[in-house]
């Protein structure tokens, strides 16, 4: 439960930081919205890159 509720805040900070970082950069009326996706898509990438790393050892035997 408390991985899904950090999954959701990672999600939520990067989609309002795309959204107000594209909406200050572009001065478009469809600039926010395509900000937007692309926090998500950041965020739903760590979620995934997350998910291989893992499945990495840490432990290295010599």
């Amino acid at each position: 439960m408390g991985m899904l509720i950090l999954r959701v805040l990672l999600l939520a900070a990067t989609g309002s930081s795309g959204y107000f970082l594209a909406q200050q950069m572009i001065s478009s009326p469809e600039a926010p919205i395509w900000g937007m996706a692309a926090g998500l898509a950041l965020g739903l990438g760590v979620i995934l890159l997350e998910r291989s790393i893992r499945r990495v050892p840490l432990k290295v035997t010599v």
